[in-house]
């Protein structure tokens, strides 16, 4: 079942298969820290595997974007043909009823009065996935098949067969998605967290948001669609809600989140009574078959989330939306379902260390951490990495403007000059990208992020243009898209790391910092570098994808000079090169870099 006669293990995969084996047995947290391109899915899937089959137990695979499901599932179809897998994406892209719909959320779609609540396949589930490279493929291939099946609660039912479950980060760690779901097996399991970096942006991706707009809805459909006997009080409810947030909520005026106070907070009863009322909602949706956001329900899980202890509120404006923002700071409120598991394996190119894990996470045990480079050796020992600091250039807030902009701007461009494939530039903010880009001269060919970019045109954009793609800290391209040709090489052979991406100082990341700074026993400044250090790791470990790519990588600010950066950075001070922009190429050809 597990095909180790025809597996071709490189160097180091072997010897880390074992000791991650060994780990399991004998009850140890594994953390591998593994760089991207190392075949980490391939590791952890035949060492899980092994012990989850042995123990009777399930294989539980958590992971952050699609992309990576599609991963799974290609190396389980390669490698592992007996071994029955199952994935659980988000409700309202299996739903074959809402699927592609715009405007619902899952929490909008009730199926306990669906007409395809009971029409299950778990052997057309199996089928569609042993066909397709492409789980969303899949699950679009089920929902528009005949006869109609529930794709959603199929994959759900296929759970009691799998072997291997892998499933988005909300089924682990949203107690809403996690309970009716998966709650029961993962006292039997063996769960793994890929891209285990991504623990600190939980609370991000667990925020609840309300507006104007969505407590005026909720109060038309409620009007509309609540049972007469609850229907005026709820109305009257909705209201008073409204007309207690209404100016907080225009008080938002910029990007950030300032922390706000709300002056109305609902008691048992009124919060029960809107939940009921979200329950009405639902059930008039389903049975009338209309596409329809359950906006009760939304402004209930705001309320909600608004009593619960350690969940802060923030008013911000988003798209020129104003809006409010519910939202727990510290991971450590949600990682407690960790402890659960039979076993457990974090792992990530870019693990902090058991330190880190252990204070700002909150998970403890007896942990082996394993750096797969440090312990056995480069996992491409034909490439190289050049680091670079540009001393004269800084994204300092009191720095920031004209000048320091074209100065960006012009080491972009010697960048561009000197590159043979594609430069990769990581800039602070979208705004940040924008004030430099607009200053770059010449005929370059530019990609430049926004929020709502495709990754595949960014793709398509490196395979065909020796051009710059310019991206955000902590957006999708810096973490969410592999840049490579069609043999597997790296398409970027320079990375700009156009100053130093701390997250924007609101009240929101103050506070932030403060909890983690209080847990690691540090200076704000410090915690601060410390969690920044995984957004830079993240962005510059996919510069090299095979062996044999090399890659120069550009720190252009001069506070990367502190020795603190080299050290979270894991860069050995012998490595640094120093330099100016106008000596960055005298520089490159001296150290025979370029060749």
């Amino acid at each position: 079942m597990l095909g180790e006669g025809s597996i071709v293990w490189r160097r180091y995969q072997k010897p880390v298969v074992d000791r991650v084996y060994e780990d399991l047995v004998n009850n140890r947290i594994v953390l591998l820290d593994s760089p991207t391109g190392s075949g980490k899915t391939l590791m952890i899937l035949y060492a899980g595997l092994k012990y989850a089959l042995r123990e009777g137990l399930k294989l539980i695979i958590s992971v952050r974007t699609r992309s990576q499901m599609d991963m799974y599932l290609k190396e389980l179809k390669r490698w592992f043909k007996d071994v029955i897998p199952t994935f659980l994406i988000a409700k309202k892209d299996a739903c074959p009823l809402y699927s592609g719909r715009n405007g619902i959320e899952s929490i909008d779609i009730d199926c306990q009065k669906c007409p395809l609540r009971d029409s299950i396949s778990t052997s057309r589930v199996i089928r569609a996935l042993s066909e397709a490279d492409d789980v969303l493929l899949a699950v679009f291939k089920l929902n528009s098949s005949t006869p109609p099946i529930c794709t959603y609660h199929s994959l759900r039912q296929l759970i009691n067969e799998a072997h291997v479950i892998v499933v988005s980060y909300p089924y682990i760690f949203d107690p809403s998605v996690r309970e009716p779901t998966i709650a029961d097996i993962l006292n039997d399991s063996v769960l793994v967290i890929d891209e285990a970096h991504n623990i600190d942006k939980i609370p991000d991706m667990y925020e609840k948001k309300i507006t104007h707009g969505i407590i005026e809805q909720a109060i038309r459909q409620a009007e509309k669609r609540v049972s007469d006997s609850i229907k005026k009080n709820v109305v009257k409810l909705l209201k008073n809600i409204r007309d207690s947030i209404v100016d907080i909520i225009d008080g938002a005026c910029r990007e950030w989140y300032e922390e706000v106070r709300l002056p109305l907070r609902l008691d048992r009863d009124e919060l029960e009574l809107l939940g009921e009322a979200a329950s009405d909602v639902a059930q008039h949706i389903m049975l009338e078959y209309v596409v329809e956001a359950n906006w009760v329900k939304r402004v209930y899980e705001f309320l909600y989330h608004v009593m619960l202890p350690g969940f802060h509120v923030y008013r911000s404006v988003q798209g020129n939306v104003k809006l409010l923002v519910v939202k727990p700071l510290d991971p450590s409120i949600l990682t407690s379902v960790l402890s659960i598991p039979k076993r457990l394996i974090l792992m990530s190119g870019t693990l902090p260390d058991v330190e880190y894990i252990r204070s700002s996470w909150g998970i403890s045990g007896d942990y082996d951490y394993i750096d797969v480079e440090l312990e056995y050796g480069p996992v491409f020992p034909n490439s190289r990495r050049f680091w670079v600091i540009i001393w004269d250039v800084t994204s300092k807030w009191n720095y920031r403007g004209e000048e320091m902009w074209s100065k960006y701007a012009k080491l972009i461009e010697k960048a561009h000059k000197l590159s043979r494939k594609n430069v990769l530039v990581i800039t602070t903010s979208y705004v940040e990208a924008r004030n430099i880009i607009s200053r770059i001269s010449g005929n370059i060919p530019l990609f430049v992020e926004e929020r709502d970019t495709i990754l595949a045109e960014a793709v398509e954009f490196a395979r065909k243009d020796r051009g710059v793609i310019v991206a955000v800290a902590s957006g999708k391209l810096s973490e969410g898209v592999e840049f490579v040709d069609e043999n597997g090489h790296s398409l970027v052979d320079i990375v700009v790391i156009a100053g130093i991406p701390f997250p924007q100082p609101d009240d929101c990341t103050r506070k932030r910092v403060s909890i983690l700074a209080e847990k690691l026993e540090v200076s704000y400044y410090d915690a601060l570098m410390r969690m920044t250090s995984i957004t830079i790791r993240q962005a510059i470990g996919r510069s090299i994808r095979k062996d044999g790519d090399n890659v120069i990588i550009v720190l252009a600010d001069k506070r990367y000079r502190d020795r603190r950066w080299l050290k979270l950075l894991k860069i050995r001070f012998r490595e640094m090169i120093y330099s100016t922009i106008d000596l960055f190429e005298k520089v490159l050809r001296a150290q025979d870099i370029l060749k």
